[in-house]
């Protein structure tokens, strides 16, 4: 194995997809936050604006810790992310 490849292979692990999974967590709580500040927080907001993607990088996690390797399981947390 290539040092490029040990490498990739380093990042793609369970801890990693754990962080990424925490980080949606945050930015989650962030947009809660701001929602409130700007009294924006309502029923309709918190159903979509929350669960979808809660329930979208939550799948992603845990393919991603499951099978570290497989790109598919790292496409739904990292685009909750950006």
């Amino acid at each position: 194995m290539t040092d490029v490849a040990a490498r990739r292979f380093w990042l793609a692990s369970p801890a990693t997809a754990t962080a990424c999974g925490a980080l949606v967590l945050v930015l989650l709580g962030i947009t809660v936050t701001l929602a409130v500040l700007i009294h924006q927080l309502t029923v309709l907001n918190v159903a979509t604006g929350l669960t979808i993607p809660l329930a979208y990088a939550a799948v992603g996690v845990i393919i991603a810790r499951h099978q570290p390797r497989n790109p598919v399981g790292w496409s739904p947390p990292m685009s909750r992310c950006g």
